[in-house]
């Protein structure tokens, strides 16, 4: 099983060295966990120059543009089956060195996941928490 120690020293490393660009980027669905095998589209919207982004992650202390692990579609990045191995941080960088901000995703290979959104809410915003349970079909 996975220590707390080893969850956070993942994530409190190596964050993106570069400048604050125009880009933002989000996930769909809009979750910050997943199950494993479970599919997610990460996207680059951009005001301005729209060439030269690319969707990237940090996962297991190594800097990957999204063809190591998913699937390019302009600025946009496929997974269709992620693993534990696709936790981590992610987002989208120009051939510049600006960046966007910053997701953090974990992939759950349990049977329970808190659907909360990827994605900061303003306060005011109305926001849906759910418990879900992921288990083989049964009676």
């Amino acid at each position: 099983t996975e220590t707390k120690a080893e969850h956070f020293s993942v994530f409190l490393c190596c964050q993106p060295v570069c400048t604050s660009g125009s880009a933002t980027l989000s996930i769909q669905p809009d979750r910050s966990q997943f199950f494993r095998y479970e599919a997610f589209t990460l996207s680059c919207a951009v005001s301005g120059n729209f060439s030269g982004w690319r969707v990237m992650r940090n996962a297991s202390e190594a800097f990957t543009p999204c063809e190591d692990w998913g699937r390019p579609n302009g600025s946009s990045c496929i997974n269709h089956s992620v693993y534990k191995s696709d936790t981590g941080l992610y987002w989208c960088q120009s051939e510049q060195g600006e960046c966007s901000n910053v997701l953090n995703i974990t992939i759950n290979t349990g049977v329970v996941i808190l659907e909360s959104p990827a994605l900061p809410v303003t306060v005011g915003d109305d926001v849906t928490l759910r418990c879900s349970f992921k288990a083989t079909p049964s009676n």
